[in-house]
């Protein structure tokens, strides 16, 4: 699936919104050096006499200032999208030629301007090469920033204040020179910008701004070009894989199973998939839904090891993804708290999204040498959720592989710590295969039941067979745990209510770190 010829004039076509976000920084930076700016001079123009300001210009320099402080806040803040704040950035950008024409005007001409240059021809310029736009709105802007100097020449004789000038065509030569020069500079600019936008698009999603970037791919907010429906797209350019074309293809056919996988499954807790395909560009991508919330991982380092209760609650959800894959013979091979998304979803608070099923397998399939390995040292996995067979390459694996990473993800949620934790991933995997864990109460101030750590600690047997067999069996011995009072989502609601009120709660932020 490529990505459609697009039809549209680039010149008439928005840049995509991180090119607008960054164009709105360049303006606040803008904003904040020309307000620092005029905040000094004035005091040193007073105390120097070389200026002879009157207080009128001193009440517009204060008002500039207030202007220019005034609107690097609103950027700061982010209250306003960047298309409202580029639209004020154009009227601030006004007011301040303005402010200078009034200045330059009423300051005798041979100590400040030469005929042969115009400050506002050269503000023109710069604000059109900062904040580039549509070539007819940086004309427009150009063309008034520019007018400003007549505009405040004519307010001042006609006040009395100065006496009219002798008029020369030469003199606005630099005027009309800069209103052209704005024309081929925003249209340049602006034409690379859509160009990027165009070539950010996949099939019918277009990329807005990468929310996170790992070893094998990057992951981009986009939405639908059509129904405006946010989105997050996983995208694998080739090049990234390594090796020869070979080498690359098979990595590409890795990332198309996860996909073909993924949309197999119907459990409410796997992560949707609304698209996939190869762009022009011979990048493989799919589309998944944007989730509000924050991975287990982040969750816990954020806020700390989750109660018992709490604890059970996210474990049967991720139960009930995992018994479907089990169903159908997928093994995931690398559930771990990076691939577990506690979310707000909808109305729902602390719902399980599992993703990532890019190491999935049909149970009982060989390791061969087609299989994409994602761990540093040719593992299939990540080492500190690894099970023992899985390391050692033991016989073909089955659902009990993910039994074992159930636990692993156990114990991180409720101690905050792994398993094991070696100097070296090797020495990781070692302890993995030959050494049994601490149990979880003992590397955590918080209350684990003794039917929750026995549930944990059955997970990690190294044995399979000693394991629970399924995780519909670790879901119902979850759900016979004792605890003071169960989680539920009037609990959840309160969690988020406080922790992680609506707006902050970030979204799916891509691949993390395979250490943990």
């Amino acid at each position: 699936m490529g990505m459609p010829a697009s039809k549209t004039i680039p010149a008439l076509r928005s840049q995509a919104p991180d090119i607008q976000r960054e164009t709105v920084r360049r303006l606040g930076a803008l904003c904040l050096l020309l307000g620092v700016a005029k905040l000094v001079s004035m005091p040193l123009a007073l105390l120097s006499g070389a200026f002879p300001y009157t207080a009128g210009d001193y009440a517009l320099g204060v008002v500039f200032v207030g202007m220019s402080f005034g609107l690097y806040y609103l950027i700061r803040t982010e209250k306003l999208t960047p298309s409202v704040l580029l639209d004020v950035g154009y009227v601030y950008a006004v007011l301040s030629a303005f402010q200078l024409g009034v200045v330059i005007n009423r300051v005798p001409a041979p100590e400040v301007v030469s005929p042969d240059w115009s400050p506002l021809a050269v503000w023109a310029f710069i604000f059109v090469v900062v904040v580039p736009a549509q070539t007819w709105k940086s004309v427009a802007v150009a063309t008034l920033i520019v007018a400003m100097d007549p505009l405040s020449l004519l307010l001042l004789v006609a006040s009395g204040q100065v006496e009219p000038p002798p008029v020369r065509a030469a003199a606005f030569i630099p005027h009309v020179s800069a209103v052209v020069l704005a024309a081929l500079v925003s249209r340049i600019v602006h034409r690379l910008g859509v160009q990027v936008t165009e070539a950010r698009e996949m099939g019918s999603y277009q990329l807005e701004k990468m929310l996170g970037r790992g070893g094998m791919g990057e992951v981009w907010r986009a939405k639908h070009r059509l129904l405006a429906r946010p989105a997050a797209v996983k995208v694998v350019h080739p090049e990234v894989l390594g090796g020869d074309a070979v080498t690359q293809q098979t990595g590409l056919k890795r990332f198309e199973r996860e996909a073909q996988a993924t949309a197999l499954l119907r459990s409410p807790h796997t992560i949707h998939l609304y698209d996939f395909g190869i762009a022009d560009d011979g990048a493989f991508y799919y589309v998944m839904e944007l989730l509000e919330g924050f991975d287990a991982r982040t969750m816990v380092e954020r806020f700390g090891p989750v109660p018992a209760e709490r604890a059970i609650y996210f474990l049967q959800q991720v139960c009930d993804s995992l018994g479907e894959a089990h169903e159908v013979g997928f093994v995931h091979r690398d559930v771990k708290p990076g691939n577990v998304y506690v979310c707000r979803y909808g109305r729902k608070y602390d719902y399980i999204k599992v993703l990532d099923f890019g190491l999935v397998k049909s149970r009982g399939e060989a390791e061969t040498g087609d299989v994409m390995l994602t761990a540093e040292d040719a593992v299939s996995g990540t080492p500190g959720y690894m099970a023992p067979e899985q390391i050692v390459g033991k016989g073909p694996l089955d659902g009990r592989v993910d039994i074992y990473a159930l636990g692993c993800l156990a114990y991180w949620l409720v101690s905050g710590e792994l398993v094991f934790r070696g100097e070296t991933v090797m020495e990781t995997m070692v302890q993995h295969v030959r050494e049994r864990p601490i149990p979880p109460s003992q590397r955590t101030e918080l209350d684990i039941p003794e039917s929750l750590e026995d549930v944990i600690l059955s997970c990690l047997e190294k044995d399979p067979a000693r394991r629970p067999q399924s995780s519909d069996e670790v879901s119902q011995r979850l759900q016979a745990c004792k605890v003071n009072a169960p989680w539920t989502s009037e609990s959840a609601r309160e969690w988020w209510d406080i922790h992680a009120p609506s707006g902050t709660a970030g979204p799916r932020e891509g691949e993390e770190k395979d250490g943990a």
